[in-house]
């Protein structure tokens, strides 16, 4: 997992991380998954992509770095990274990733980072990060292309969620939002009324609302 929020590190400093992680091999987690190649070009590859990435906003966030091949070392099950790793420019903007995952997610992702590292060692090469903290709007369906399930991440993998996992998510967005609406009415910050406080505080720290 990033140390910190990826808006807060410069694109040297998620190199200079993700390169670590190769270099100790770091294995694939419940926060980090390496895939050797980003596609999504076909509806497939679509809905993996938007499995991967939601399973994590689902349950404690991560990180999928595309461009990462995967070996199992010795008798181990679990993958590592291999050192020799990159891979070739994507055409398309960034933007385009991101329509295709806000077209296939319901609720939309509220957290969604994705990123273009180019690899200091090799410059021709580079990495795409696509990260997710634990999202306070979870759980985030999967829904397109004939397609409507919820996914968790598993140790290795995203795994489809059971009904009584995704009924305890719901409870947990109720719960957080009963919370922060409670709290928010009986606070004021001097604004002259609390109907005005309400107002700023929603939009200054409870994205919640927004969505």
């Amino acid at each position: 997992m990033l140390e910190r929020h990826p808006d807060t590190m410069t694109d040297s400093e998620i190199y200079q991380m993700i390169n670590s992680w190769v270099r100790t091999k770091t294995p694939e987690s419940i926060f980090i998954d390496y895939k050797k190649y980003l596609n999504y070009k076909t509806h497939k590859d679509k809905i993996k992509l938007a499995k991967d990435i939601s399973s994590f906003a689902n349950t404690k966030g991560g990180c999928l770095i595309y461009g990462i091949d995967e070996q199992r070392e010795g008798d181990k099950s679990v993958s590592i990274p291999r050192e020799k790793y990159g891979m070739t420019p994507i055409d398309d903007n960034i933007i385009d990733l991101e329509n295709v995952l806000t077209s296939i997610i319901s609720p939309t992702l509220p957290d969604i980072r994705i990123k273009q590292i180019k690899l200091e060692h090799e410059p021709s090469k580079v990495v795409y990060l696509f990260w997710h903290s634990k999202s306070w709007f979870a759980p985030h369906m999967v829904s397109g292309f004939k397609h409507t399930r919820y996914y968790k991440r598993g140790n290795f993998k995203a795994e489809p969620m059971q009904e009584h996992e995704i009924e305890a998510k719901y409870r947990e967005r109720l719960a957080a939002y009963e919370y922060t609406d409670q709290f928010i009415k009986n606070i004021d910050y001097g604004f002259g009324y609390r109907g005005a406080s309400r107002s700023i505080l929603k939009l200054a720290i409870a994205p919640l609302y927004l969505i």
